[in-house]
């Protein structure tokens, strides 16, 4: 026969076991990712078994990318590879309070030109993409993220053949802080 002490332990354990299964459950309704979004306009590919989401918990993200691309997770960077060519997903700290001041900082202290800028909001994140002329004479197209206080993502390549997928990683893009 239990005791009372007994009892009162495997209640507690009950009560433990319920609510580690509603955190999962609610975990994963609130992390879902929306395929949807890496899909569309997909000239590469229509086969959605092609995408795969991609989840760092370094840089507490998420994306859809192309099943073809070879990924490197590293501290503050994710490498994107496709052969020789890369698109990049950095995580930033930033004292600013907005991406506009973030973007003004950089284009006034480090003389950084940001050209043909476009404000986006994809998944409720307001996102600037552009270009920079690089020093070395490349072209490399970037999107800056500012999905929460003091910290920016940058997605960027200098490879024009990959563009079309650093939109897909852009529009795909998911904090999970």
């Amino acid at each position: 026969m239990a005791t009372k002490n007994q009892k009162n332990k495997l209640l507690y354990l009950g009560f433990i076991a319920v609510a580690i299964a509603i955190a999962f459950f609610v975990f994963k309704i609130t992390n879902k990712t929306d395929l949807s979004l890496f899909n569309r306009n997909d000239s590469q590919s229509s086969d959605k078994s092609t995408n795969q989401i991609y989840t760092s918990k370094t840089l507490r993200i998420s994306v859809g990318v192309s099943k073809e691309f070879q990924i490197e997770d590293k501290l503050i960077d994710v490498i994107f590879k496709k052969g020789n060519e890369e698109i990049i997903l950095s995580r930033i700290g930033t004292n600013f309070t907005t991406i506009e001041e973030y973007l003004d900082n950089l284009e006034n202290k480090n003389k950084t030109k940001i050209n043909d800028k476009e404000t986006l909001n994809y998944n409720s994140y307001k996102i600037i993409s552009g270009y920079i002329n690089r020093r070395d004479g490349n072209n490399e197209k970037v999107y800056f993220i500012y999905p929460d206080q003091w910290v920016v993502y940058t997605i960027s390549t200098t490879y024009p053949n990959l563009y079309d997928y650093l939109d897909k990683i852009a529009r795909s893009f998911r904090y999970t802080p």
